[in-house]
């Protein structure tokens, strides 16, 4: 029984082996090129400036915004003079606008 293991085991060992696969250098140096860390780096740096570049194009474009706002406001406080209560009711409202161009 244990020839038949070592017998197993060397034919699984051997198969192994003969499924690898052998590399050429210049296979070698591509697919270390490829993984290398500083590589990647690269690439997304790349990406980056390619990204900050397209950010840039986009601040070049002027640009226009515009608000309403309002609001109602109740209280409830004492007059100093007459020691009264005062219900005060407060409406108010506002718009705004904003434009923004770009000089050079």
């Amino acid at each position: 029984m244990k020839r038949f293991m070592f017998l197993v085991m060397c034919f699984i060992t051997l198969n192994q082996l003969s499924a690898q696969k052998i590399y050429s250098l210049d296979e070698c140096i591509a697919i270390a090129i490829k993984n290398s860390s500083l590589t990647q780096k690269a690439a997304l740096e790349m990406s980056d400036a390619s990204i900050d570049a397209i950010r840039a194009k986009q601040a070049m474009i002027p640009t226009v915004s515009a608000g309403i706002g309002h609001g109602l406001n109740f209280g409830r406080s004492i007059d100093p003079s007459t020691n009264a209560f005062i219900n005060q009711r407060i409406t108010r409202g506002g718009f705004s606008g904003q434009s923004y161009l770009p000089l050079w």
